[in-house]
């Protein structure tokens, strides 16, 4: 397969998921809080996976971060305010309306990523050095739900699945950015796609929320 069928393969598949799946799902053990280390070890690693909205982000993120060049680095920061996020959604509780807010930074991840998607060199350094740390906690926020009441070795695990999977992502993503998008015309063209895909997930999970419970 060519790198552009590849690429469409992969937009297509995220607008099918979009429509087609629970965006907020966020329970890797069917709804129950993990009680052992592996359980929130497994439980991490699959989070940001089965909840659609965190997936779309952590994949608009590592396309964004392609044309940095500490990509690790500012991965970690959104990384380390997730983890904020779930120390302070465990020990706190986390805000009723974290949903929506972790909806609107998929939509606005993915909206900038399409209007940008035009520049030659997407320089956005100093942005994402104050903007990735305070996703990072909304995000974790809404990871936290899934572990409160676990003893602290099951939380130990659950971070370290969750900062594993996270710095995944995004860096595959990254890594692989350039050979799926290409240069010129195509590349802007595929970065527009992408972002109006996550952008559509992010629409979605509003549209869920919206709905009566």
């Amino acid at each position: 397969m060519t790198r552009a069928s590849i690429f469409k393969a992969i937009v297509a598949t995220i607008g099918a998921l979009a429509s087609g799946l629970p965006v907020h799902a966020h329970h890797a053990m069917d709804g129950t809080t993990p009680t052992t280390v592996i359980q929130g070890v497994l439980s991490g690693l699959a989070h940001p996976v089965i909840g659609l909205d965190h997936f779309a982000f952590l994949i608009a993120l590592g396309l964004l971060l392609a044309s940095q060049v500490r990509v690790i680095s500012l991965a970690a920061l959104f990384i380390a305010g997730s983890m904020a996020g779930v120390l302070w959604c465990v020990e706190f509780g986390a805000p009723q309306w974290i949903e929506w807010v972790v909806a609107a930074s998929v939509i606005c991840v993915g909206v900038f990523l399409a209007l940008h998607a035009k520049r030659e060199a997407m320089d956005f350094g100093q942005l994402l050095l104050m903007v990735l740390p305070v996703a990072g906690v909304f995000h974790g926020l809404a990871f936290g739900e899934s572990i409160v009441g676990s003893e602290p070795t099951v939380l130990a695990g659950y971070l370290a699945g969750l900062g594993i999977v996270q710095v995944a992502i995004v860096g595959v993503v990254a890594a692989m950015a350039g050979w799926l998008l290409g240069q010129g015309n195509p590349r802007v063209v595929r970065l527009q796609a992408a972002g109006a895909a996550v952008t559509v997930i992010g629409a979605v999970q509003i549209g869920l929320l919206l709905l009566p419970t």
